[in-house]
């Protein structure tokens, strides 16, 4: 039996690895969670599972486009590409085709759009998308000055997220484990006994078991509230 609760804990703890990472938490946040439903799955699996992040959100189109320019220019910065093959791969996924003012008109309509919904990542890919299709047209070039300001507008820093769910709930988990070490220290385990007072063998186990309840919450719930959030760097 024991030897198959440590294969159960151990599976548990790379599972837990490897969803973390797929949740964008880091490898040294992961890495915590894995070891912590390894060493008490009991209590820090649950843990994990109500504050564990949401998987991200596929990537839009535009928003792959740009990460994919982007790449490029790294690539063309390091040496990788040449001048030429950067050119022949930049128009291979942009195209060749000539925008007509129709298509300018809509991809602004579009970026509208997403800023109105305040859906700030995939504005700002849609705008590097429509800049560098824009930039070998020299009819659009007040259209890409107004796309290159928005570009900057919209690089600036991000507004700070509100405490995640995963934070809270391990403020919560964390203040209960708290409460219970305090009334541990503060129970009284010794009973009357001939005109005088012993301790008590159950109570002592009571306040012990209390004890250790109390700090299994409260480093459990401190994990949570430091890592509930953590992302990739």
């Amino acid at each position: 039996m024991p030897v198959i609760g440590l294969c159960i804990g151990l599976l548990a703890g790379v599972w837990t690895f490897e969803d973390a990472r797929k949740r964008g938490m880091t490898s040294s946040s992961a890495g915590v969670w894995a070891l912590g439903v390894c060493l008490l799955l009991i209590l820090f699996l649950p843990l994990y599972l109500a504050g564990r992040p949401p998987l991200p959100a596929t990537a839009p189109a535009p928003l792959q486009l740009a990460q994919q320019l982007l790449q490029l220019e790294e690539m063309k910065a390091r040496g990788t590409l040449s001048d030429e093959e950067f050119l022949a791969a930049k128009a291979r996924l942009l195209g060749n085709d000539q925008l007509t003012r129709a298509e300018v008109d809509e991809s602004a309509a579009l970026i509208n759009s997403l800023l109105q919904q305040n859906r700030k990542v995939e504005a700002l890919a849609a705008s590097l998308q429509l800049q560098n299709k824009l930039a070998g047209q020299p009819a659009y070039t007040q259209d890409l000055r107004s796309i290159q300001a928005a570009i900057s507008a919209l690089g600036g820093p991000n507004p700070s997220a509100p405490m995640s769910g995963g934070r809270f709930l391990g403020g919560v988990v964390l203040f209960f484990g708290a409460l219970m070490i305090v009334g541990a220290l503060n129970m009284e385990v010794s009973v009357a006994f001939d005109g005088g007072r012993v301790n008590n063998i159950g109570l002592m186990n009571d306040r012990q078991n209390l004890l250790l309840l109390g700090s299994a919450l409260g480093i459990g719930g401190l994990l949570l509230a430091l890592l509930g959030g953590g992302r990739k760097s």
